[in-house]
């Protein structure tokens, strides 16, 4: 499925797809000042091996990032998805951590 590509806008972009199998990793998301939000995601190592191209400096890698508000939203997504024969969207989770102590 590395091939799969999508007009977005006035841009065409390419899907990249992992070399292997599942994979869940933790991450954290980081506040940035200048921008005054929670903006900053990390891309942890785990995710890196399993996409190398990100390690291309010089090339230009996006998002696109699609929410559900409900299981038969992200069910009819994920149908569309697999009729287009896309890639494999990632499921990412936002948490809040509890501070001990």
């Amino acid at each position: 499925m590395n091939n799969q590509k999508e007009e977005v806008g006035s841009k065409t972009i390419k899907f990249l797809s992992p070399r292997s199998g599942s994979l869940k990793v933790r991450g954290k998301i980081s506040y940035d000042e200048s921008k005054r939000s929670w903006s900053i995601i990390r891309i942890k190592r785990e995710i890196r091996e399993e996409f190398p191209q990100l390690l291309q400096r010089r090339e230009k890698f996006g998002y696109i990032m699609t929410f559900s508000r409900s299981f038969e939203d992200l069910k009819e997504n994920i149908k569309n998805l697999e009729k287009k024969k896309e890639a494999v969207p990632m499921l990412l989770m936002f948490c809040k951590e509890e501070v001990s102590g």
